[in-house]
C-alpha cells in the first residue's frame, strides 16, 4: 500500500524552510524502529513510496528519494546550498542567481552521491529513472513544460517509467493524470534544475528540446498531485478499480511555515499574472492551505491517515530568499527557522500527531520486512505514542493487506480501502453502491463549509 510524503515548496523562504520540519522526523523514527540508531540512521527512502514536491520541495525529494539520503546529510546540502548559491544575489541581474554556479553545485552532489568509479567522477550521467534498490521510493518532480509552439502545462518528473494508459473507463481520471504517456528520462541533475528554476531567479532548464521551469507558480501544495498520481499507477500496476480503491495507505504533507509576508503575496501574484498562467485559481496559489484542508476531507472520505505538518508561527517575518549569513559554523536563517520550527514541535497537540505518523510508518516498515528476525518487532509498543483507543478510527493502521515479500507496498494484491456510504468507514469486502468520484478534483471555487457537507 503506497505510502506518500508530499513536499510543499513555494517562493517564498526559498533559503531553508522546509528542511527543519522534516529533520525532526529522525528523531521519533529513531526512537520507534530499534534498527535505527546514531551509526545507523533512519532513511525516509525506506518508510515512503512516493516523495513528491515543488520548488525547493523537489529538490529535497531528489536527495531524499532519488538519492536516498539521510536527514542529516539533506540538511548538510541544504546548508551548504544557502552558503554557495543564496548568498550570492546578483542585484541587478534578470535573474538573481546563477546558473551556471547552481549547476555546478547539483552536479557536485550527485556525482558525490551517486558515482562510485573514480574514473566515473566527471561523469555526474545518473538518470533519473531507475531500477532496482533505488526505484523503491519513487520520486515526482512537478514543473512547468513549454514545448515547442505549444502553451505552458504542468508536467511531471518522475524517476519511474510510465507506460500508456490507453482509454480509461473514467474521463475524469484521465483528464488529471499529468503526462502519463510521456517519459521523459533526464538526468538527476537536469531534474533539480528544473524544480528549481523559478522566474526572475533562476533561468529555464532545457530538456530535450523543451523547456522547464519550476512547478511552484501553477500548484505550491503538490499534495493533490501527488495522491492521484500513486493512485493512477496503482491501478496502472494492478489493474484495480480507481472508482472504487484507495490505494493510499499513509500520507504525510509537510509545508514551508504559515504567514509568509503580504508583500511576498503580491510578488507572487504578479510573477503569475505576468506569465500568463490560466487554468488555475490564485487562490490555490496564494493558500496552500486551502489544498490541505481538501485532502483532509478526502482522507476522511477514504479513510487515509494523513498527516499535515506545517510551522505556525515565527516564519511570517522570514522574506523571501532570505539569507543573513553565518555567525561561527551556524546559518543565521537557518537557525531562525529550525529554532520555530522546534516550538512548533513542541506543542503537545503536534507532538502527538507526529508520533501517530512515525508509529504508522514504521509499522509499515516493519510488517514488509521479508525476515522472520525483523517481524518480532512488529507488535511492540511504541514509547510515546497514543494508544489505538486514543487515535481516530480512520486513522488507525488497518490489520490486513499489508505486503510482506519486499519493498513494494503498492504491488501487494489487496487492492485497497473501499469506502461504504452507509458506515461512513472504510472497509475491506463489498462494493459501495454510489463510489465516490475520482481522482480528487481542487475545489477552487467551493467554500470549505460546503466540503464538509
Amino acid at each position: 500500500m503506497p505510502r506518500l510524503m508530499a513536499k510543499v515548496g513555494e517562493l517564498e523562504r526559498t533559503e531553508d524552510a522546509r528542511l527543519p520540519s522534516v529533520a525532526e522526523h529522525d528523531e521519533p523514527m529513531s526512537q520507534y524502529d530499534p534498527r535505527a540508531s546514531d551509526q545507523n540512521p533512519p532513511v525516509p527512502c525506506h518508510y515512503f513510496d512516493y516523495v513528491v514536491g515543488t520548488n525547493t520541495g523537489g529538490f529535497i525529494a531528489i536527495m531524499l528519494g532519488r538519492l536516498r539520503m539521510n536527514i542529516d546529510a539533506c540538511k548538510e546540502e541544504y546548508n551548504r546550498l544557502g552558503e554557495t548559491i543564496i548568498a550570492k544575489k546578483r542585484h541587478f541581474k534578470h535573474n538573481q542567481y546563477s546558473h551556471r554556479k547552481l549547476k555546478k553545485f547539483v552536479v557536485g552532489l550527485v556525482r558525490d552521491r551517486v558515482s562510485t568509479d573514480e574514473s566515473a567522477q566527471d561523469q555526474p550521467d545518473a538518470l533519473l529513472h531507475t531500477t532496482g534498490e533505488e526505484s523503491r521510493c519513487r520520486t515526482t518532480i512537478l514543473t512547468i513544460l513549454k514545448a515547442k509552439r505549444a502553451t505552458e502545462t504542468p508536467h511531471l518528473l518522475r524517476s519511474y517509467p510510465r507506460t500508456p494508459i490507453g482509454a480509461s473507463p473514467h474521463p475524469r481520471e484521465q483528464a488529471r493524470n499529468r503526462n502519463p504517456d510521456v517519459n521523459i528520462n533526464c538526468y538527476v541533475w537536469e531534474a533539480a534544475m528544473a524544480t528549481f528554476a523559478t522566474p526572475r531567479y533562476f533561468r529555464k532548464v532545457e530538456i530535450n528540446g523543451s523547456h522547464f521551469r519550476d512547478g511552484g507558480t501553477w500548484e505550491n501544495n503538490p499534495s493533490v498531485e501527488g495522491f492521484n498520481e500513486a493512485c493512477s499507477m496503482y491501478r496502472q500496476e494492478t489493474g484495480a478499480s480507481a472508482a472504487q480503491y484507495c490505494p493510499v495507505g499513509v500520507l504525510v504533507s509537510i509545508g514551508n511555515g504559515i504567514g509568509a509576508p503580504l508583500s511576498t503575496f503580491s510578488r507572487v501574484r504578479a510573477l503569475r499574472k505576468s506569465l500568463g498562467l490560466v487554468g488555475n485559481s490564485d487562490r490555490s496559489l496564494m493558500d496552500p492551505e486551502r489544498v490541505h484542508r481538501h485532502m483532509t476531507e478526502t482522507a476522511r472520505h477514504w479513510g487515509i491517515p494523513y498527516y499535515r505538518f506545517n510551522v505556525d508561527t515565527g516564519l511570517g517575518d522570514v522574506e523571501m530568499d532570505e539569507w543573513k549569513g553565518v555567525v561561527g559554523n551556524h546559518s543565521i536563517t537557518f537557525s531562525a527557522i529550525e529554532s520555530a520550527t522546534r516550538r512548533y514541535l513542541d506543542q503537545i497537540d503536534v507532538r502527538n500527531e507526529l508520533n501517530d505518523c512515525a508509529q504508522q510508518l514504521v509499522n509499515y516498515r516493519r510488517r514488509r520486512c521479508p525476515t522472520i528476525a525483523a517481524m518480532r518487532y512488529v507488535n511492540l509498543s511504541t514509547p510515546g505514542a497514543r494508544t489505538p483507543h486514543h487515535i481516530p478510527r480512520w486513522q488507525r493502521t488497518p490489520a490486513h493487506g499489508y505486503h510482506s515479500g519486499g519493498d513494494h507496498a503498492y504491488r501487494h494484491s489487496n487492492p485497497g480501502r473501499q469506502y461504504d456510504p452507509q458506515l461512513q468507514q472504510p472497509h475491506r469486502m463489498g462494493h459501495p453502491s454510489h463510489p465516490p468520484q475520482y481522482p480528487v478534483e481542487l475545489p477552487y471555487e467551493l467554500d470549505p463549509h460546503e466540503l464538509a457537507n
